[in-house]
């Protein structure tokens, strides 16, 4: 496989959730945007004219968008860091750092005798009237209305903005497409810019980053609006993930659709990681990351993959704890990057294979999912391989593939659609192989 030694954007929608700080060491509240920046004329009119598939104008919108989808995180992480802080100076709950029962007796016995007991701000005090209930009721009724605006952007979400996102990726895939774009970023250009002049390659470098980086942002943005409207129960990530009218499975392109849903599950990590609690969502992660993680050209496989191990570490979950246990005895710790991940990958997949196996024999509805997406991934990929030594060398890393996975579930008791699916891909690969005369 041709790899890049060039950076790429694996960052997703993502915002740590901190806001400034005011001159007393509270944290200030951002304000939310005004809706009215979110134009019909320059989001979703835009996006879904032809004109947008042009990376350096289709971006304009974008950027628009994701602007707008990084302010409302913002305001809502430090609406909530604000509210919190307001409930625990006024909250009767204990700290680890209060004092014991017997500290407070210590300080009426050194009281006095003078103390005056009539003290008005006393009274106000052993009444409970010390002015923070203003305070909550203003930080409460702040946290209504930002719930009652972000239900308002919802609708126009869903309206407006998602579809057209989601049209807009649709045109980028469609088979009629001026523009070729991929999420790639591990091939390298093809031999007939090799021998074109510098400035000619320069070009189309730049002309490459450029279209993967505005597919990157497409992505991202949707991902985006899919948060808000789950987050206000105007949609599941079920029709997402499932085949919902903006699935990803509806897009008509075999390797881009699995370019789109690695990087959409990527960013649903970091929105949204109590989804993975649901069990079918789970199942649903692990059959994207299974059929990303043999792809020919790499994206963010790498940050997904850690990110995956990092997840059942922190949630209780039923499939990937296991799992993951067993990659990480088979990859480095900590961060990796996607020349490590090329270098790792045969070690993961076969492990992955052997779990598979071992822990989902009594899963078969689960196995089936996974190994279903496996072997029509690898199908995919094998066609979608070119001619020459870069595809030669995909072409046999598939065989190898293939080959473990049987090995690894030899004695298993596969269904009869999975053992068709595994006869489909090996007479794909074979014709690749050993091509007729």
């Amino acid at each position: 496989m041709t790899r890049s030694t060039g950076p790429h954007a694996s960052t997703t929608l993502r915002m740590e959730g901190r806001g400034h700080a005011d001159l007393e060491g509270a944290a200030t509240t951002a304000k939310l945007p005004d809706q009215q920046l979110l134009h019909s004329a320059w989001t979703h009119e835009l996006l879904a004219a032809q004109i947008a598939l042009e990376p350096r104008i289709g971006q304009e919108g974008l950027k628009c968008i994701q602007t707008f989808l990084l302010a409302r995180i913002r305001a809502f992480s430090t609406s909530a860091v604000s509210l919190g802080g307001t409930k625990n100076s006024t909250s009767n709950g204990g700290s680890g750092e209060e004092d014991s029962q017997d500290s407070f007796a210590e300080l009426f016995d050194a009281a006095d005798d003078d103390f005056d007991y009539e003290d008005p701000l006393l009274a106000r005090l052993l009444d409970g009237t010390n002015g923070a209930e203003p305070v909550v009721s203003s930080a409460v009724a702040e946290a209504e209305e930002r719930k009652r605006w972000d239900r308002g952007f919802g609708d126009l979400v869903k309206i407006n903005i998602s579809p057209a996102l989601f049209q807009l990726l649709s045109n980028v895939y469609h088979p009629d497409a001026r523009v070729v774009m991929g999420l790639g970023v591990t091939e390298r250009l093809g031999t007939d810019t090799a021998r074109a002049g510098a400035n000619t390659r320069m070009e189309q470098l730049i002309q490459a980053a450029e279209a993967r980086q505005f597919l990157e942002l497409v992505v991202d943005c949707w991902a985006g609006c899919a948060q808000v409207l789950v987050a206000n129960g105007l949609r599941a990530w079920s029709s997402y993930l499932g085949f919902g009218n903006e699935s990803w499975k509806r897009i008509d392109h075999a390797v881009g659709r699995r370019d789109v849903a690695l990087r959409f599950m990527q960013n649903l990590l970091t929105l949204d990681p109590a989804a993975l609690d649901k069990k079918e969502y789970e199942v649903e992660c692990l059959a994207v990351w299974i059929q990303t993680a043999v792809a020919r050209v790499l994206s963010v496989q790498n940050v997904f993959t850690v990110e995956l191990v990092k997840a059942a570490s922190a949630r209780r979950l039923a499939l990937l704890p296991s799992l993951t246990a067993r990659w990480r005895d088979v990859m480095p710790d900590g961060d990796i990057d996607l020349d490590t991940f090329v270098e790792i990958r045969p070690r993961v997949l076969d492990v992955t294979f052997k779990w598979v196996a071992t822990e989902l024999r009594d899963a078969q509805s689960t196995a089936h999912t996974v190994l279903s997406a496996l072997l029509s991934a690898l199908r995919a990929y094998v066609e979608d391989a070119p001619n020459g030594s870069a595809g030669a060398e995909y072409v046999a890393f598939a065989n190898e593939t293939l080959g473990a996975l049987q090995q690894r579930t030899d004695g298993a008791q596969l269904s009869a659609a999975l053992l068709s699916d595994v006869a489909q891909a090996k007479q794909v690969i074979d014709s690749r192989l050993h091509p007729r005369p």
